[in-house]
């Protein structure tokens, strides 16, 4: 260490026996360089010099070090570059050969590349700049060459995975910053690829998309041709081959901005080259140098696209309009635009749509806007910009891709000049379109369209107010011309000539009324997404949109703090609207009682936002005021959204009702709509002219502040509910919870109303806002102590709660726990009380944190919040709670107080020591309690982590690591026999530790000692001392590798080398796993160990100990390469008795294996002499995954590696069928040539003419093993199987592998017909074999089924039927039916030939229920059979239904049994299988909807399955409503129109399905009965079961009513079975169908009964609605409203048919129900979306 001397640097004296600098020291060399040093040549003496040097090495050292944190490496790092940086600008020379030496600079860049992960970005990248300036400045041309070559090669090689993860980043940054401060030429740099890849064996593109070494057999020349498409020319491209390697780092978060900036910096260095043209330019010109890389890798990696669109397409366009150009040219843009069809799931069609997305946002993309009209946007035609037609974008809002989805909305919306306005047409498409993109489920694509939606909101505004503005422009210039100033501007479409002012104002004043119109739909339609029925991501992006319509100042009402940054601008709307109108405050009260906790967040913070007064007493009247003087809007065009003035119930009575229902139900959405209830009345009594005077009268106090007063009331509630817990607690269970008011504390006082809540919006607590307890100090001292006492009050109340609970949640099995004074009446059971008791505490202990957190502490004022008796108090308290806790989610609640108050305990000086003490209780915890806890140790962990947190990397953090560690490996001989471990609470601690973020960091110091811990623990004697090692050992293994590595990845991996852990930073690692692994001296192999086939040495214990150490070293390659030791040890785990052992051993010696070295590796394994069948095993086993892995797949070699390996199977084969008959052996040989033959498979499908290529090496490689041998004894030997003997057992691995074997060779060489004696014998013998044969024979034909002839695909549909008609196994069955199924789907052709082809056994189709072939096998039927016979009959019947175009009578009367089957499949009460395999089997018979090239059929037999068609559109999973999707749209495609490839999403399919049934069917009276029977809410009414029953009974809305409103108590609540269908859409959509309907085809008796049911229906709700409704009131529940909706659409349909004499008697009665209903439900607050609909029929 440097001493503290503070004279000059070269006069401190260095201290070397100290490794590393302290932080402190290194911060003040670097604040002391300025000053003291030495600045002429005479003070810098050999003393001096040396001192200086010292003190550079011990910088050197202390940042080289991968101990130390990140702000002792940002202290080492800026002294480093001062250091340098000093010795650069000093005149000495002396002191300027410091920062020369060739040594230093490569050390320093080591530095920067090995320590980068764990270090602060600004110091690194000062390293960075000052090495650079160094090699630039400071260095002669020959000695910064030989430096900086030196670095790039590496930096190559980390690019192309040759070292470790952590290292990647900063080298693609350092070689971006070189080429950009131009310290390497481009030439070089490529010619430094060039020999890099020389002295690699030539990198090759893998068909992975990752770069690997080519192998090249002995029968090859060096420089063979390469695989993949750009490998052919990488040995000249290599800017093309850098790029691709960039570009495969792009799929990493967290590489991608380095990697994109470093793309992007190559190609415009190639743009900017004058000079010379390199050999890298491509001959088409038309294409840029980007573009192939950036194909190549969309085509492998589609997932990349949404980083690409972030980090390298922008800036590549920006380089070249041209090249944009050319790029769209080469994704087929023109084609596209000239209607040819789009496939949605297309790489490369996605690229297009962002490309333009990323075009249109920096201007290089234009819509059509204003082209209409002529005038308002001239700049467009006067750019190079690409015009691209609004209407071909629209065609695209309503696609499945997400991505096309977003992009045209994206391109519609956004604009480089937010005051551009929209086209009318645009706006058209958003109104029609929009509701599609509020649907989707998943969270991200509804991020991104609220993104957009805030543009849109963004720009409406800036148009809207650039309109005005030139509106009153063109006003002033026609007045100045005289047009009288008080006439009004001519509108739209009035006749006459105008000069160019009036046109103008006319055209800017239509579109701004288009622009108004807009608007009012938007608002209108975002208040109707929050209707009670709608689906829960409807409901919250419906809220977030109005957050954001709001926080564009649009209702003035809100305050100007609350706006968006751009609505606080100088843009702003030229008119206010009332936008929280009494509709929209109604259904956000509603939402407040939601189950879903982001809908609640979201419906109070809107709530928040509105006035004051208006939510007090929710009345309000909507209108627009324009500051626009001279801008006249019709009153039919005003933006009226609340039509009416209504006195609804204020606030104070909807908590009533809320807390009522609270109590009744204990539900916790319930309690927590009560918590932000009473927020929302807190945040606004400070700004409401009116005071909330209905709060119930308190005992003990009247406060004048308001919100003084709601915070006692609160406490007042609690402590009611605390006393009756105490006197009974039963009772308080069942009638009255507290954790609504204890939430209702925390939120009343949240900082200010968001707009977007955060996703866990809980974190806003009660006292928890930044200035809440800095403006306690402005109030009076009176007020203060009254906040003071209500502190106290509190921390009283959550005592006393604990002890009221603590009996329930601390027994050992709390879930089943009643407390044995527990007064149960018979109604409660075990969950409401702990759901009573959890809940309690849960919201309890968050308080306290909150109070501990923030409350102020002073011991000198008598104002503070908190004494420090309060702080030991709360502190103590949750000390006891986690000591004794054994509910899990209740410690994980209490551990964060608990560390709350340890870090505030920390910050005061008067109660520091209590650390300490309860440091020593939690010891004694985890040595008195080590019998009584759970294995997980409950809250002990929890406790040692919340004081560790206090001071991470402090003196007591260090000491608690360091006596958990010894705590840990106490032997287990030191306790009685009474089973106390508190090793394994020691172990868990360490657990938390390291898992902890706060505490990560400073552990990691440790990680090495832990992990050597955790492999000691796995050879313990005792379980749980086990179980807690491989915990512990998880929990590191995150550390090392990153929690996204994956535990279960058995697989070698391929580049073991690329890792996110380096061996550098854990130097004890290394020596911790050979010790691991390490061969017994006193065994030749595993063979010889005990029982356990395993070493009874103490190093290594049982099997499990093993396991960890080759995992490490599979997922991150060997310490060094060519470790013999290590090679040895793993060979010798090969031969273990034990065969996961030797599987893990063999995958982890494939990590240890070069690419260009595995055929040698190959050749020495099966050489290799072996000691017992378990090594042999084991070898055979490492031979196979080296195949799977490194096999080759270019054709050539894939030869020349067969070749090769032909002699060393020939003898291995010998071996085996001689002198080890063993099957297990003969198994694992079979794998490795089924591994071969796979790949030939594979080969062919890439390259057709690779068959010829390999036909003879295979052949010869079969012949060599005598693969026809093994096959004739299999047949043989199936006759005189005895299925119960172990042989059996053992001899069925050997039959599958040779199965497998025979099925590829026959499905290679052929005939595939070849298979069927096998099968016929497999069928009966041994099914499984089968099983394996149909499932390969299903992988090869979906992996290459474009590519298999139709010869070769009729021949696998027969055996595959073959199988299916001799097998009695019901799961070969099933597999074997999806298999035909799918077959026939992906070929009409294939399957019209395989169903008519006679080879198929089953020749006729019988007219019987279509499950025949499953009763026909005489076994029971398994679900998944059912499923798939059902999916197959859709093929035979469509194959069936297309031969004839007249169907007979006995095939309709099939069409009608599989429409009964498939809509009992797809009641939404089936599993998933069963209601997927419906819709698969609709997706089968699509060619009987409708023949390729022709019009859809509109045959009366098929509306059944068209109807069970429309219900998969609304299924409750997306997987289902994506197949439905894709049947109507290929339903709905015209071929002789511009729609003939249409695409729909789920919805937009819906819509357009049911207007097109009701168009084509509109004389159907079977479709009638069906929309009739829906709309009485007969759900899923098909046809069938209606045309013989049309005037069923059904029941009446007064029953249907009392029903749906009955209250529900039950403690959770059931949620329903389809959560995304909403009922009010469906009534809305079969209401249109009955009003398309001809009159033909309605039954007169069934619209009577209709009719009747209707007006009945309406008189119950006039009944009902004399009650008082408002918020929460009954007509909130969703099924009552949806009743109510159901009801008035009945009435909608009635008045119709009455208008057009279908039923004239009826029409007076329903008018006048109607009319009272309106009139009643606004004097009792009825639902404003029921009256709007009411007002919209009798208007």
């Amino acid at each position: 260490m440097v001493d503290g001397d503070r004279g000059a640097i070269g006069q401190q004296p260095l201290c070397i026996d100290k490794q590393h600098l302290s932080e402190e020291l290194l911060r003040e060399i670097g604040r002391g360089l300025g000053t003291n040093f030495p600045a002429a040549q005479n003070c810098v003496t050999a003393e001096s010099f040396t001192r200086l040097e010292g003190t550079l090495r011990a910088i050197l050292r202390t940042a080289q070090s991968p101990q130390i944190s990140q702000s002792h490496r940002a202290a080492a790092c800026n002294a480093l570059t001062a250091f340098l940086e000093k010795c650069r600008s000093s005149s000495i020379t002396s002191l300027q050969s410091l920062s020369r030496p060739d040594y230093l600079w490569t050390d320093i860049f080591n530095i920067y590349l090995e320590r980068s992960d764990k270090a602060k970005v600004k110091p690194l990248r000062q390293v960075l700049v000052t090495l650079t300036s160094i090699i630039a400045g400071d260095l002669d041309l020959y000695r910064a060459r030989r430096v900086l070559n030196a670095a790039v090669i590496r930096i190559i090689a980390i690019i192309f995975k040759q070292e470790a993860y952590s290292r990647v980043k900063p080298a693609i940054q350092a070689l971006d910053y070189f080429i950009t401060k131009q310290v390497i030429s481009l030439q070089d740099l490529l010619s430094f690829v060039k020999t890099w890849q020389c002295n690699n064996n030539a990198v090759a593109i893998s068909g992975s998309g990752k770069f690997s070494p080519i192998y090249h057999t002995a029968n090859e020349p060096a420089n063979t041709e390469m695989s993949s498409s750009y490998a052919e020319t990488a040995s000249n491209d290599y800017v093309t081959v850098l790029a691709l390697a960039l570009l495969h780092w792009m799929p990493e978060p967290d590489i991608a901005p380095a990697a994109g900036n470093l793309f992007i910096t190559l190609f415009s260095t190639l743009k900017g080259q004058e000079a010379e043209r390199l050999p890298h330019q491509v001959s088409d010109a038309a294409a840029p140098g980007w573009y192939g890389p950036i194909h190549t890798s969309i085509e492998k990696t589609p997932s990349a696209l949404e980083n690409l669109k972030q980090h390298i397409l922008p800036g590549l366009f920006k380089l070249s309009v041209t090249d944009f150009g050319h790029f769209l040219d080469r994704l087929h843009l023109k084609e596209i635009l000239s209607g040819s069809p789009v496939e949605d799931r297309d790489p490369q069609v996605m690229l297009l749509f962002t490309a333009l997305q990323i075009g249109k946002e920096i201007g290089l993309v234009r819509g059509s806007e204003g082209l209409e009209e002529g005038l308002l946007d001239r700049s467009i035609a006067q750019t190079n910009a690409l015009i691209l037609p609004d209407h071909l974008v629209g065609d695209l809002l309503a696609r499945p891709s997400a991505t096309i989805r977003l992009a045209a909305l994206s391109l519609l919306v956004a604009s480089p000049l937010t005051t551009r306005p929209f086209t009318p047409g645009v706006l058209s498409l958003l109104e029609q379109n929009l509701a599609f993109f509020y649907v989707d489920t998943d969270a991200k694509f509804r991020t991104n369209v609220l993104s957009t939606a805030k543009r849109l909101v963004d720009r409406l505004r800036g148009s809207t107010s650039s309109m005005s503005r030139e509106i009153e422009r063109y006003k002033k210039v026609i007045a100045h011309r005289g047009t009288p100033s008080e006439a009004r501007l001519p509108i739209l479409g009035n006749p006459g000539k105008q000069d160019g002012a009036v046109e103008v104002a006319r055209l800017s004043n239509s579109l701004l009324q288009r622009h108004v119109e807009f608007l009012n739909w938007y608002i209108n339609f975002v208040i109707t997404e929050l209707q009670p029925t709608v689906s829960y991501q409807r409901h919250v992006t419906a809220l977030k949109t109005l957050s954001i319509l709001l926080q564009s100042g649009l209702d003035r009402e809100v305050p100007a703090v609350k706006l968006s940054k751009l609505a606080q601008g100088e843009i702003k709307w030229p008119f206010h609207v009332k936008v929280l109108d009494a509709r929209a405050r109604r259904v956000l009260l509603d939402l407040l009682a939601n189950p879903f906790d982001d809908v609640r967040s979201n419906a109070a913070s809107i709530l928040k936002m509105a006035n004051p007064d208006s939510v007090y007493l929710l009345h309000t009247r909507a209108d627009i005021k324009s500051p626009s003087k001279g801008l006249q809007v019709d009153s039919q065009q005003k933006i009226d959204i609340a039509h009416r003035n209504a006195m609804l119930p204020d606030v104070f009575d909807f908590l009533n009702r809320l807390e009522r229902t609270m109590h009744l139900s204990g539900r916790a959405d319930h309690a927590d709509g009560v918590a932000r209830t009473y927020e929302i009345i807190f945040d606004m009594s400070t700004r409401s002219q009116k005071r909330p005077m209905r709060l119930r009268p308190m005992t003990r106090t009247q406060h004048g502040n308001p919100q003084l007063a709601i915070a006692s009331q609160l406490v007042l509630f609690l402590e009611e509910a605390l006393a009756a817990a105490r006197k009974d607690l039963a009772l308080a269970v069942s009638s009255n919870p507290v954790h609504g008011h204890l939430a209702g504390i925390r939120l009343a006082y949240s900082p200010y109303a968001m707009l977007l809540v955060p996703a866990n919006p809980i974190s806003r607590l009660i006292l928890d806002r930044p200035d809440f307890y800095h403006n306690l100090l402005s109030l009076g001292d009176s007020e203060i102590r009254s906040w003071k006492e209500l502190h106290q009050r509190i921390i009283e109340l959550c005592h006393g709660l604990w002890e009221c609970v603590k009996i329930a949640l601390c027994d050992d099995s709390p879930e089943g726990h009643i407390p044995d004074d527990f007064d149960d009446d018979g109604d409660l059971g075990t969950k409401d009380i702990l759901s009573y008791s959890w809940r309690a505490l849960k919201e309890s202990s968050t308080t306290l944190r909150v109070i501990i957190s923030n409350a102020t502490h002073d011991p000198h004022s008598e104002f503070s919040m908190l004494d420090e008796s309060d702080i030991k108090t709360v502190s103590q308290l949750t000390f006891v709670q986690l000591a004794e806790l054994r509910h899990r989610g209740a410690f994980s609640t209490v551990s964060l107080t608990f560390a709350a108050c340890c870090q505030r305990c920390f910050k005061e000086k008067n109660a520091g020591q209590l650390l300490h003490l309860w440091y020593q209780d939690a010891l004694n915890c985890i040595r008195n309690q080590a019998s009584t806890t759970t294995r997980r140790s409950a809250g002990i962990p929890s406790l040692i982590t919340g004081i560790m947190s206090a001071d991470p990397g402090g003196p007591l953090f260090t000491q608690i690591i360091l006596e958990l560690l010894t705590e840990a490996q106490l032997p287990l001989d030191a306790f009685p026999r009474d089973q106390k471990l508190p090793q394994v609470h020691a172990l868990n601690c360490l657990k938390d530790a390291f898992t902890n973020s706060r505490l990560g960091p400073c552990s990691e110091t440790y990680l090495a000692e832990a992990l050597e811990l955790s492999l000691k623990c796995l050879g313990s004697n005792a379980w749980a001392i086990r179980n807690c090692g491989i915990m512990l050992f998880r929990a590191l293994a995150d550390r090392l590798f990153g929690t996204n590595e994956p535990r279960n990845k058995r697989g070698a991996k391929e580049d073991s080398r690329v890792t996110k852990l380096s061996y550098d930073k854990y130097p004890n690692l290394s020596g911790l796993l050979k010790n691991l692994l390490r061969r017994p001296a006193t065994h030749s192999s595993p063979t010889e160990s005990d029982g356990q086939g395993m070493s009874t040495s103490p190093e290594l214990g049982p099997p499990e100990a093993v396991f960890p150490a080759m995992d490490i070293i599979r997922r991150a390659g060997p310490p060094k390469p060519n470790d013999l030791d290590l090679r040895e040890s793993i060979l010798f785990y090969m031969g273990s008795k034990i065969w996961h052992v030797r599987d893990m051993a063999a995958r982890t010696f494939c990590s240890l294996v070069e690419r260009e070295r595995f055929m040698e590796e190959v050749s020495h394994l099966i050489n290799l002499p072996w000691t017992s069948n378990n090594a042999l095993h084991g070898q055979l086993l490492c031979v196979r995954y080296l195949l799977q892995v490194y096999l080759p797949r270019n054709p050539t070699q894939l030869r020349g590696a067969i070749q090769s390996l032909i002699p060393l199977f020939h003898s291995l084969s010998g071996t085996l069928s001689k002198a080890n008959t063993c099957p297990i052996n003969n198994s694992a040989f079979l794998d490795i040539v089924n591994v071969i033959l796979e790949a030939c498979v594979k080969a062919c499908y890439a390259d057709s003419s690779t068959n010829c290529l390999l036909r003879d090496p295979i052949n010869q490689l079969c012949e060599s093993i005598g693969l026809s041998r093994f096959l004739d004894n299999l047949l043989a030997s199936l006759e005189n199987l005895d299925t119960q003997s172990n042989q059996y057992i053992s001899s069925s691995l050997y039959r599958r592998a040779l199965v497998r074997g025979a099925t590829l060779y026959h499905y290679y060489y052929g005939p595939i017909s070849g298979l069927q004696p096998m099968i016929d014998a497999l069928a009966e013998h041994d099914p499984d074999a089968l099983s394996d044969s149909v499932e390969l024979l299903e992988s090869l034909y979906a992996t290459g089924s474009s590519l298999v002839s139709i010869h070769t695909s009729l021949d696998i549909g027969i055996v595959l039927f073959r199988a299916l008609e001799v097998t009695h196994s019901p799961e070969v069955k099933s597999r074997t039916a999806r298999c035909i199924s799918e077959m026939c789907e992906n070929s009409h052709t294939l399957a019209m030939r395989l169903f008519m082809d006679p080879r198929r056994g089953i020749v006729d189709v019988p007219p019987v229920h279509p499950l025949s072939l499953n009763s026909a096998s005489g076994h029971p039927s398994s679900p998944s059979l059912v499923n798939t016979e059902l999916q197959l009959w859709g093929s035979i019947l469509s194959a069936q239904c297309t031969q004839q175009s007249i169907w007979p009578g006995s095939l309709i009367y099939m069409l009608r049994a599989w429409s009964v089957s498939l809509q009992k499949a797809g009641d939404e009460n089936n599993e998933f299988s069963t209601r997927m395999a419906a819709a698969m089997s609709l997706n089968a018979f699509k060619r009987a909807f409708r023949a390729t090239g022709q019009a859809p059929r509109t045959d009366a037999a098929l509306l059944d399955p068209y109807i069970v068609l429309y219900d998969t559109l609304h299924d409750d999973d997306d997987e289902i409503r994506d197949v439905g999707a894709t049947v109507v749209s290929w339903v709905l495609s015209d071929p002789s129109s511009s729609t003939q490839n249409l695409s729909f999403v789920p919805l937009a399919a819906s819509l357009r399905f049911s207007e097109w049934l009701s168009t084509q069917y509109s004389h159907s009276a079977d479709l009638s009965i069906t929309a009739v029977r829906r709309l009485e809410l007969h759900s899923r009414w098909l046809p069938l079961n209606t045309t013989d029953n049309a005037t069923e009974a059904i029941k009446p809305v007064e029953v249907l009513l009392a029903n749906s409103a009955k209250e529900d108590r039950s403690l959770f609540i059931e949620e329903k079975q389809n959560l995304f269908i909403d009922e009010v859409q469906e009534a809305d959509v079969w209401s249109q169908v009955l009003l398309r309907m001809s009159s033909e085809a309605l039954d007169m008796q069934l619209t009577k009964a209709y009719a009747t049911w209707v007006h009945e229906g309406l008189l119950a709700l006039l009944e009902k609605a004399k009650a008082m409704d408002g918020p929460l009131g009954w007509t909130a529940k969703p099924e009552v409203f949806a009743l109510g909706v159901y009801v008035i659409l009945g009435a909608k349909v009635v008045l119709k048919w009455a208008k057009h004499d279908s039923l004239p008697d009826c029409e007076e009665d329903i008018a006048t129900a109607l009319r009272s209903l309106a009139e009643v439900g606004r004097q009792t607050s009825l639902h404003e979306l029921w009256l709007s609909q009411i007002d919209l029929l009798v208007a």
